[in-house]
């Protein structure tokens, strides 16, 4: 007799949900930003899609420990709902990077600049303090560049943020290999 048909929705949906596939779905509805608020930097990779697909986002939210949000809207008089699942800590951010960098496209360099920024200038007390500002705006600025240029290469933005720091912290970070 099978499944009830939400079941055997949500057991389809689960087995279809690869690394590619999740690889795929950012591409389209997925976005990297760097705001800083207060003078505290906020790194956000998230992907957004409304109700029926929210089922897909949950079961990612849950393999890749990134945070669900809901929010209600309203497009041309009709509401609904829309679903976001978002990583925000370096930690998160570092995972699943690491595992869509390899399948992404359009974002692949977005991903990569987002993944060492986490790893080497997120916080303050990893990063040296002298070019700091500078180097939060113009990975702000870049980020915005290439979601209008996908082809704009990360290691010339991370090349630039380091040309802030001088050149011994600098070394110290190429040096990393991150």
């Amino acid at each position: 007799m099978g499944l009830p048909f939400g079941l055997e929705l949500q057991e389809a949906t689960c087995a279809m949900i690869t690394e590619q596939y999740i690889a795929g779905l950012f591409d389209g509805e997925g976005s990297v930003s760097l705001q800083v608020k207060d003078n505290v930097p906020k790194l956000e990779v998230s992907i957004h899609m409304s109700e029926p697909a929210s089922i897909v986002l949950m079961e990612i939210n849950a393999k890749y420990r990134g945070k669900l949000y809901t929010q209600n809207r309203i497009h041309r008089g009709r509401s609904y709902r829309m679903f976001s699942a978002r990583w925000t800590n370096r930690d998160e951010i570092d995972s699943i990077l690491t595992v869509l960098i390899p399948y992404l496209i359009i974002k692949k360099e977005q991903a990569k600049l987002a993944r060492w920024w986490v790893n080497n200038c997120l916080y303050k007390h990893q990063c040296a303090p002298w070019g700091l500002d500078k180097a939060r705006e113009i990975i702000i600025a870049d980020l915005k560049l290439m979601k209008q240029n996908p082809l704009m290469k990360a290691e010339d933005t991370i090349d630039s943020i380091l040309n802030c720091f001088g050149s011994s912290y600098a070394n110290i970070l190429r040096l990393r290999g991150k």
